[in-house]
């Protein structure tokens, strides 16, 4: 089943917060002056040109601590350099986290997705993404639900994995256990190191995780070409005149737009 074309559109969504923001509001860019060299400040989704959706981010010593939308916000916890909590509020009440966990050389071992509520008599696992690696580089995910939204735990819907050409993911086999079919996908890549390599777990795009796109985080340079079942996408980035990431683009047309504050 080709899940691409439509996580491509809606990838910005998040699974627990369906909320769209009809007008950018840039009272919630609450950002302190960047400590140094340069801060992502903002990021917008876009349709058409047309602004759907804004993230503005708050820092602390340096990591991304806060998302802010006209809705809902999200927040980080870390440990050390690594993040190891997403939680997600809406009207001010907590309807869901994340649980990120590691393994003992740093690479992230299973992430886990829990719906809260005050209905709720405790938080439901609704979402697993299970990690797999062989020589540090990730060989196989798979992306697990709880399709009874009961508590029943998490079943296996889709599993990757992933053959890789030097330390970039070129070839991803999806087995869909739901309508049990295999697909292919292929990957092609610029000689430009990652965008996406560190911050894929904040970014507005990339923090939905789907296993189809996982390797634009997990490869060491950009995909600017993906074709799955006879289709083919074009990723394209613009940069801005210090080299940060301002537009990602597929087939031509921006989705993303980034804003920065530097020193």
């Amino acid at each position: 089943m080709n899940r691409l074309l439509p996580y491509l559109i809606m990838a910005f969504m998040s699974v627990l917060v369906i909320s769209c923001q009809k007008e950018p509001d840039e009272s919630i860019l609450d950002q302190p002056p960047p400590a140094t060299n340069c801060q992502l400040i903002k990021a917008e989704a876009l349709d058409n040109g047309s602004v759907t959706d804004t993230a503005g981010y708050t820092y602390t010593n340096d990591k991304i601590t806060k998302a802010s939308y006209t809705d809902f916000y999200n927040t980080y916890d870390y440990s050390g350099t690594k993040m190891t909590k997403r939680s997600y509020f809406e009207s001010g009440s907590l309807t869901g986290y994340d649980t990120i966990l590691y393994n003992g050389d740093g690479t992230i071992r299973k992430v886990e997705t829990y719906l809260a509520n005050p209905v709720l008599p405790a938080p439901i696992l609704f979402l697993e993404y299970v990690f797999t690696y062989s020589g540090g580089k990730l060989v196989n995910l798979l992306e697990k639900a709880d399709t009874s939204f009961t508590g029943g735990g998490p079943v296996t819907l889709y599993e990757y994995n992933y053959t890789y050409t030097g330390n970039n993911i070129t070839r991803a086999i999806e087995k869909d256990y739901v309508d049990v079919v295999t697909d292919t996908l292929t990957y092609q890549y610029d000689n430009v190191s990652s965008y996406y390599k560190n911050i894929f777990l904040t970014d507005l795009f990339l923090s939905e995780l789907n296993g189809q796109i996982l390797p634009m985080a997990f490869s060491a340079n950009n995909v600017i070409r993906l074709s799955q079942g006879g289709d083919d996408y074009t990723l394209s980035y613009t940069v801005d005149s210090k080299k940060n990431l301002s537009e990602f683009l597929i087939d031509g047309e921006a989705y993303i737009r980034y804003s920065y504050k530097c020193q």
